[in-house]
């Protein structure tokens, strides 16, 4: 289950996954892109490193948006 609206996905069922380093008017977040549909879900540093670690144990690259230098989750 993932973001405020408790959003059920299948791994099998994901395409990419995009993670958005904080900027000046948006939080980090990550945006996910499954079945033709896209959920986009606000996240601290650390969940986003745990996230991060069960999608790629499931075998899913976590995608950096503009990223510019290696700065890791915020």
């Amino acid at each position: 289950m993932i973001g405020a609206n408790k959003t059920q996905i299948d791994f099998k069922e994901i395409e990419k996954v995009t993670y958005y380093e904080y900027m000046s008017r948006t939080p980090a977040h990550y945006k996910i892109e499954y079945n033709g549909k896209k959920l986009r879900f606000i996240c601290g540093g650390n969940e986003s490193e745990k996230i991060s670690s069960i999608l790629k144990i499931n075998g899913i690259e976590t995608n950096f948006y503009h990223q510019k230098e290696d700065v890791g989750y915020r």
